[in-house]
């Protein structure tokens, strides 16, 4: 089984998704603030773990992090005319 260790935290004007590997200690994080989005970088990478059959470990994963995840996944392709800012 291979995992990652996810987190995000949501904060007034700053996402922030981080990812642990911890088979090769490799560490991914996409952000999206008022100078950067990483947002589709964040869904090409989230198609890669669904590709690669890798199981999430998320810290308050249940109660946050999944919906938040999930919403940006099912909607982010109507987001397209959106600023950092108002993505956040």
């Amino acid at each position: 089984m291979t995992i990652l260790v996810a987190d995000i935290e949501t904060l007034k004007c700053y996402t922030l998704f981080s990812f642990w590997d911890p088979s090769t200690d490799t560490w991914y994080e996409f952000s999206i603030n008022r100078l950067e989005n990483d947002m589709y970088k964040w869904v090409k990478f989230m198609e890669w773990v669904v590709k690669e059959d890798y199981y999430l470990v998320l810290f308050n994963g249940v109660a946050f992090d999944s919906q938040v995840m999930e919403r940006i996944l099912r909607e982010h392709s109507n987001w397209y005319d959106l600023d950092n800012l108002q993505l956040t």
